[in-house]
């Protein structure tokens, strides 16, 4: 197949990890599967997230279901969801429309709504935006983020936790998404980095290849060459990290940010003007 950002199919191959070949772009050196799953095959994966999710619930929120409110706030998936909207607001200086992409369970736009945010979602899962509606009476949208459809230019900010890293075509999900931004929207994307400290340590062992979950697998590099193809630039990037709040509060965050020593990057993205 073809390179999901330049179009080439010129490739160096890699290694393969759980039967799909793993190969580096010739051209524009991103890196992908490059047999990914047919179209029937990826709906009947679709299964896997159902299963995921499941496995989640059945795991850790039957017991969170039951916490009261405050309990809630206190658990690091909200502690962490504050954190990245402090990050958000501090950059966009003001709350909005939001819409969440590959919302999963809604606990992003469950913190988002109690700061203001009016918000919106979509999510594959069936089981998870059912959970999302029922436990905390969001609004998401059951498909897939290039059938789901909103008001043109209508939102603040668009976010993308860990989603664009499992697309097979991510170029055609952003030039649908930012029909949706606001022409001073901005978009946050985080991702693996392909190209961090650990993982190039790690080699073929690092924790992100996990094919056919993950498909393509970006540096910062490859990442703007994507988003320029869609018509939109990085403001800013920051490497993401458990707890980062309290690392910026003993004022370590920047020296571990200029490390990079994690293998996660958020990206801050707007359209070219």
């Amino acid at each position: 197949m073809a390179c999901v950002i330049c179009d080439s199919k010129d490739f160096q191959f890699l290694f393969e990890k759980n039967n799909y070949r793993i190969e580096k772009c010739s051209v524009c050196g991103l890196v992908q599967v490059t047999n990914m799953p047919a179209v029937e095959k990826r709906e009947q994966g679709q299964n896997f997230y159902e299963d995921y999710y499941k496995d989640t619930v059945s795991k850790c929120e039957k017991s969170f279901e039951d916490m009261e409110i405050d309990q809630r706030k206190q658990r690091y998936v909200y502690l962490n969801f504050n954190n990245k909207l402090d990050q958000i607001e501090k950059r966009k200086g003001k709350r909005g429309k939001l819409l969440d992409v590959g919302c999963a369970f809604g606990f992003f736009m469950d913190v988002a709504r109690e700061r203001g945010w009016t918000v919106a979602g979509i999510e594959i899962s069936e089981y998870a935006s059912e959970y999302a509606a029922r436990q905390l009476g969001l609004s998401v949208v059951n498909k897939t983020i290039t059938e789901a459809m909103f008001e043109e230019k209508s939102f603040d900010v668009i976010t993308m936790w860990y989603v664009i890293e499992h697309l097979p075509n991510p170029k055609q999900v952003l030039r649908h998404l930012i029909n949706f931004l606001k022409d001073d929207g901005m978009l946050v994307i985080s991702t693996p980095n392909v190209d961090s400290y650990r993982a190039r340590v790690q080699g073929e062992k690092w924790r992100c290849w996990i094919p056919p979950e993950h498909l393509v697998y970006f540096s910062p590099e490859t990442m703007r060459n994507l988003l320029k193809r869609c018509g939109l630039k990085i403001i800013d990037q920051e490497t993401a990290l458990p707890y980062e709040k309290y690392f910026r509060k003993i004022k370590l965050y920047s020296l571990l940010n200029k490390l990079k020593l994690s293998d996660n990057i958020i990206y801050y993205v707007k359209k070219v003007e």
